[in-house]
């Protein structure tokens, strides 16, 4: 795990694209424990995919933060759930990314699409 300024310096990164996700934070309990952790939660849907984290801190009240854009011209909170890999097995393009890629060179390139 990351130093405690490396940490706050992934989540004052991590901050600038996420929206809190709680309606009413005074519901949840303050963390006890006294180490820091960072916990990342994934959605891998079927079409689209999504991301959330939390930053739990002692005796503070825990938070949960929706991250709100993948790229800066992408500003949506989930991406398509599509990965394209090469014919030597490499992954080539992946979430948002795979939106600016033509069929035609996919067709191409013989790359595979994995959804």
């Amino acid at each position: 795990m990351a130093s405690h300024g490396g940490l706050s310096r992934l989540v004052k990164e991590i901050t600038t694209t996420t929206i809190p996700m709680n309606q009413n934070p005074t519901s949840t309990l303050p963390y006890r424990r006294p180490e820091t952790n960072l916990i990342i939660s994934i959605d891998l849907g079927t079409a689209f995919s999504g991301a959330s984290w939390v930053l739990l801190d002692h005796a503070q009240d825990p938070f949960i933060w929706d991250v709100s854009e993948f790229r800066e011209d992408f500003p949506f909170a989930k991406v398509p759930s599509v990965l394209y890999y090469d014919h030597k097995g490499n992954l080539r393009a992946a979430g948002s990314d795979t939106l600016d890629i033509a069929i035609d060179d996919v067709i191409q390139q013989k790359w595979t699409r994995v959804e």
